[in-house]
């Protein structure tokens, strides 16, 4: 685990995850392999009547921590707390923080990728994620928007990236501004790793690109609206998270039926000034 590296990765989607949790043999026999070799098993999920635990027991995997992200003893502290107090007896809470590596294949495929758009080492960039897992997440369009002009008219390319549950944002974006911008789509989670690395600064909402910038301690900006930052915000002095005035939705469904959703009315002044901030303290290490 010190590695900070991912060896192997299966898709537990469908039929995968129905065959461990059922014990019928039906399993492919990599993944059958590679869980008979695991020393830790950790599973973020539900798991009535202990079916998922009595799976990973089958296997004979020594360490084994199963635990709900609904679990009510955890909802009022921050995901990576809860996560960590999952696996507190193997892993140290005093681990210091460090940077995804990356390979080096990987960050020259994305420069070679950001020049054929246009987009130099020696121009600053700044990358603009306009999704996140639910829409009622996301600033307006028209904010984005006017980063975009701002940073274009400041000498700054912007890049605006948009993943495979983005379509709607980035043509919502596309339908608001008044001429064609940069953008990458489409691109594998690796690729766009390796793209955002390269980034000055990146801005983004409650969401996995998000997070990953700031693994990456890429100086990241995080917008926040109607969710909790004390609960879900990126960590680290290279993150600073804006918001609009305060949410007052109680629960998911008046979220969902809120139309001009205030807390994400965020002034663009500071999200400028807290993208130009993070990037000059990066400089200055």
């Amino acid at each position: 685990m010190a590695a900070a590296e991912v060896h192997k990765s299966f898709a537990l989607e469908g039929a995968s995850l129905t065959n461990i949790l059922s014990g019928t043999g039906l399993m492919d026999e990599e993944l059958r392999q590679w869980l008979s070799n695991c020393d830790v098993a950790v599973g973020w999920m539900a798991d009535p009547g202990g079916r998922l635990d009595s799976a990973f027991h089958a296997f004979g995997i020594p360490h084994i921590f199963v635990s709900s992200p609904n679990s009510r003893g955890h909802r009022l502290i921050h995901q990576t707390d809860r996560f960590l107090d999952t696996i507190a007896s193997v892993v140290s809470k005093s681990s210091q923080d460090h940077a995804l590596r990356l390979p080096l294949d990987v960050t020259a495929e994305a420069a070679s990728r950001l020049r054929s758009r246009g987009i130099v080492p020696s121009q600053p960039l700044v990358i603009i994620h306009p999704g996140s897992g639910s829409r009622h997440k996301c600033a307006t369009p028209g904010l984005l928007a006017n980063l975009l002009k701002k940073y274009e008219r400041n000498g700054i390319a912007p890049l605006v990236i948009g993943g495979p549950a983005d379509d709607d944002q980035v043509a919502s974006l596309q339908r608001t501004y008044s001429h064609p911008f940069r953008i990458l789509q489409g691109l594998d989670l690796l690729s766009i790793t390796g793209v955002i690395a390269h980034a000055n600064c990146f801005i983004g909402h409650d969401s996995g690109l998000t997070h990953l910038a700031a693994s990456l301690q890429v100086p990241t900006v995080a917008l926040f609206g109607p969710t909790a930052p004390h609960r879900w915000a990126p960590r680290g002095s290279h993150v600073k998270v804006v918001t609009g005035p305060s949410c007052r939705c109680e629960g998911e469904e008046a979220v969902r039926s809120c139309v001009n959703k205030p807390c994400l009315q965020i002034p663009i002044e500071r999200i400028l000034s807290a993208c130009a901030t993070m990037a000059q303290n990066e400089n200055n290490r």
